[in-house]
């Protein structure tokens, strides 16, 4: 039988039927082939440091991130930002792009605009062109207003 766009067939209740079939149809297509991973995808390592590890906010910290495979061979050639996303609705995050300094190690300086509590989120593409989009388990906890400091010694 030939169908044209538009055309109904059967009767109306069994387009009733078949809708919600159909729309179980795509759930479960979605769920058994959305979720699958490649055979190719290796999770990652990836690791990060700051210094000072507590951030002050006018000061700069120095992020260092280090990516790894499953095997602990160093991931070189990425493209990768990091975002530096304050825990609550309303602020812009702050993003910076990070620069391979040795086998594996990105790193960039990263200026905190407020204090409060921070979360660090690294993502972008891999060498093989693989996007990687990584919520680093380090929340950055109450990064110290500027003048925390003032009558104190850092070393």
């Amino acid at each position: 039988m030939l169908v044209r766009l538009g055309q109904r067939t059967g009767s109306r209740r069994q387009r009733r039927l078949t809708r919600p079939a159909a729309a179980v149809a795509v759930v479960l297509a979605v769920a058994t082939f959305g979720c699958a991973k490649p055979d190719d995808a290796r999770p990652l390592d990836i690791g990060i440091e700051l210094q000072p590890p507590a951030p002050v906010t006018g000061n700069e910290t120095h992020a260092t991130i280090r990516v790894r495979d499953r095997g602990g061979k160093a991931i070189r050639g990425a493209t990768l930002t990091l975002d530096a996303q304050m825990n609550h609705p309303g602020m812009a995050p702050v993003t910076v792009t990070l620069h391979e300094t040795s086998d594996g190690v990105y790193e960039a300086p990263l200026n905190f605009t407020m204090a409060g509590d921070w979360v660090l989120v690294a993502s972008g593409h891999l060498p093989d062109g693989r996007r990687v989009s990584h919520t680093l388990t380090l929340d950055v906890k109450s990064v110290l207003p500027g003048d925390a400091l003032s009558g104190h010694t850092v070393r």
